[in-house]
């Protein structure tokens, strides 16, 4: 039981907290037992952070509301010449780089979390 509260607290403190790290800590503890330990007994699972999951939150569709009733109101001021300056995607993916790679970026998350339903899952 310690082995599990002390290390739960160390995943909840550090989301994106690698294996090798981890095991660093524990010296004696092979990574396959370490594997097991993390993905069966405290249920996390490996989920790249720099993917987005189409779930919007309240603020998100408070924002797109607000800017749906901003070009509702712009159309109604300058008709169709508005529309030529809108540049528009049908939910397409965008790259955008950040300066840290794919495997730093990944996170450790509880396999129950309700905001992981419709995220893919990737194994350790």
């Amino acid at each position: 039981m310690p082995f599990r509260e002390e290390r739960r607290k160390q995943f909840q403190a550090n989301r994106r907290l690698r294996l090798r790290e981890l095991h660093k800590t524990i010296p004696g503890m092979s990574m396959t037992t370490l594997h097991e330990c993390v993905t069966v007994t405290l249920g996390y699972h490996k989920l790249c952070a720099s993917w987005v999951s189409k779930m919007l939150t309240e603020e998100h569709k408070k924002k797109r509301m607000g800017f749906a009733l901003d070009f509702l109101t712009r159309y109604a001021k300058t008709g169709d010449e508005f529309l030529n300056h809108i540049v528009t995607g049908d939910e397409m993916w965008v790259y955008h780089p950040t300066p840290e790679s794919k495997q730093t970026a990944q996170a450790v998350v509880r396999c129950q979390s309700p905001e992981n339903q419709e995220i893919q899952n990737f194994n350790f």
